[in-house]
């Protein structure tokens, strides 16, 4: 979330629902109807089966896709502040990338957008 910084979270909300129409318009296979239920299954997951409430939830049959969440907020649900030391790190680590062996960070970043896209990609 902290690549939204600025961004308001109706802002945030659109940028994930435009994302959401497009994964769906790239998915031939989903009709109005399962569309419904998709975004129904969505809703009471999103509320009743994310941390603190229950962990390590996983829907054996037909899963949910993984939407980004605007109140998405992983130091909640540990209020030890193990969350915070690993973002920290991660922070740490992105910024030595960055400064020290740019093309390193170039490549991480191309794998990562790679992985989140590639599921979208048409062969």
């Amino acid at each position: 979330m902290k690549g939204f910084r600025g961004k308001s979270s109706k802002e945030v909300q659109k940028i994930i629902d435009d994302d959401l129409d497009y994964r769906r318009s790239m998915t031939e296979d989903l009709d109005e109807e399962a569309i419904k239920v998709q975004d129904s299954r969505r809703q009471f997951l999103n509320k009743m089966m994310r941390p603190p409430h229950v962990w390590n939830f996983f829907e054996d049959e037909n899963p949910t896709p993984h939407v980004l969440r605007a109140d998405a907020r992983p130091q909640d649900c540990y209020i030890d502040g193990r969350i915070e030391k690993v973002l920290e790190d991660i922070e740490r680590l992105s910024i030595n990338l960055r400064n020290h062996e740019d093309h390193v960070w170039n490549r991480l970043v191309q794998y990562t957008i790679d992985i989140f896209t590639a599921e979208f990609k048409k062969e």
